[in-house]
């Protein structure tokens, strides 16, 4: 009786080990350039989900305290201008979680590539070919890893920040606005013509504080308008997801969304002489189609950078 069989099936099994391992040695490079679309893609999805939890709970605590519910016992007379604060607070948080997300997602994805570096050495040093083509077999490509790990981000790293600047922008609009006239009213009042010994930086800060009102009547009369503009811009990332790889995205989608938020605004302030819906549609005109058309971008620009991967098997659920 001969082990002839057995070393021919050996034989045939490190030919293999060896062919498969120099395919991956080889993906590892190309899978690494791909890791600049995956810090993107982490990187909104976190900044936008930080800003819009700023948003969140620092309004809705902030609203708190404006409501009077702290303002008395801890502010007395004074009311710093809270609810503004958060405002911007949110835009800050939300810029310094993308600024930080996206190097510690790349030093992730650098990590995930070396693991699959020494995996193959391993495998090329054990004794065993069967064994390491089993684990081979059982481990997926850096290409379809990499694949499988950024399609994971797409959705969310278009949709939340869409949702934080859907919650955000068009106070944020109001505010500048707001803010620029202050300052100017302010500025303009200093001279021999203005009586009063207020400085005019300590009248511009009190006037700030008077936007906190405006704050909480938006939340009360459209507030369930930006929900609506942020829901619908989720779908809208959703719709994306879900077309096949040469349909272009459709065409003026900020104007359904714009819609969607004047309809909604629309609801309980066609009592008020239609200000809500008319505010709502100079506030969003252009920077509601201009937050879709450069998501469609993105999705684009992603979709083509992409487009020659292999797709991964799906997950076993």
């Amino acid at each position: 009786m001969t082990d002839a069989p057995y070393r021919d099936t050996d034989e045939l099994a490190r030919r293999e080990l060896a062919a498969e391992i120099d395919v991956r040695r080889r993906q590892i490079p190309v899978a690494a350039t791909l890791a600049a679309t995956y810090a993107a893609r982490v990187a909104r999805a976190i900044g936008g989900a930080a800003m819009t939890a700023t948003l969140l709970v620092g309004e809705t605590t902030a609203g708190l305290i404006f409501a009077g519910v702290v303002m008395k016992s801890v502010f007395r007379d004074v009311r710093p201008p809270l609810l503004a604060a958060v405002l911007v607070a949110s835009w800050a948080v939300g810029l310094g979680a993308w600024q930080l997300a996206r190097p510690l997602a790349r030093r992730r994805f650098a990590r995930r590539l070396a693991a699959a570096s020494d995996l193959l050495a391993a495998c090329a040093a054990d004794p065993d070919p069967h064994r390491a083509l089993a684990e081979l077999e059982a481990t997926p490509s850096p290409i379809a890893d990499a694949r499988h790990r950024i399609d994971r981000w797409q959705s969310l790293g278009l949709a939340m920040p869409m949702v934080a600047c859907s919650l955000a922008m068009p106070l944020t609009l109001h505010f500048v606005c707001f803010a620029a006239w202050s300052g100017f009213t302010s500025l303009a009042s200093v001279g021999p013509v203005y009586r009063s010994n207020v400085p005019g930086w300590y009248r511009f800060l009190g006037n700030i504080a008077e936007f906190d009102t405006w704050i909480a009547l938006s939340a009360i009369v459209v507030g369930h308008a930006h929900l609506v503009l942020a829901t619908h811009a989720a779908l809208f990332v959703r719709g994306l997801r879900r077309l096949l790889p040469e349909a272009p995205p459709p065409s003026h989608p900020g104007r359904r969304g714009l819609i969607a938020a004047i309809v909604a605004s629309a609801i309980p302030g066609g009592i008020i002489l239609l200000i809500p819906p008319a505010l709502t549609f100079i506030t969003g005109v252009v920077f509601v189609p201009l937050m879709y058309r450069a998501a469609a971008d993105t999705f684009v620009r992603e979709r083509f950078q992409l487009a020659w991967l292999p797709v991964p098997p799906r997950q076993p659920p």
